[in-house]
């Protein structure tokens, strides 16, 4: 991990974790690099598999008790979903409203109209959704 990298990810788990637990997560990241350092060196078995993909990352996780901080976020991350539908979504969405016909608009103008159009569309879902459980 580069310089920059490790600050970036050092400033992300003390925000995570606030002040009070900032050196304790910290402390645990340094033992985490040296911990992985040690199964790559001694050709870990858990290792290989890791790399091959044949040890989800998730169970690699769940694995290490003794970085609970960084197994909370880990866990976190790892459970997230990856999908680029919603990303799909909001282009789509910016394509209907700078349109051909709408070119002119200002970049901070499409963006608040792109906000607009879909707090309205959650906020119809809402209300329908709202009033089918009342019925």
């Amino acid at each position: 991990m580069d310089v920059a990298t490790r600050k970036s990810v050092e400033s992300f788990l003390s925000t995570w974790f606030g002040e009070d637990q900032a050196d304790r997560v910290l402390l645990q990241l340094s033992a985490f690099h040296r911990y992985v350092n040690e199964l790559k060196d001694g050709s870990s078995r858990q290792w290989k598999l890791l790399c091959e993909r044949k040890l989800p990352v998730i169970d690699f996780w769940c694995g290490l008790k003794q970085y609970d901080l960084l197994q909370s976020v880990a866990k976190q991350l790892f459970r997230c979903a990856g999908s680029t539908a919603a990303a799909e979504r909001n282009f789509s969405t910016h394509a209907f409203i700078n349109s051909k016909l709408r070119n002119r608009l200002d970049p901070d103008r499409v963006e608040k109209l792109v906000h607009i159009f879909f707090n309205a569309k959650m906020r119809i879902w809402t209300s329908t959704r709202t009033s089918k459980m009342f019925l």
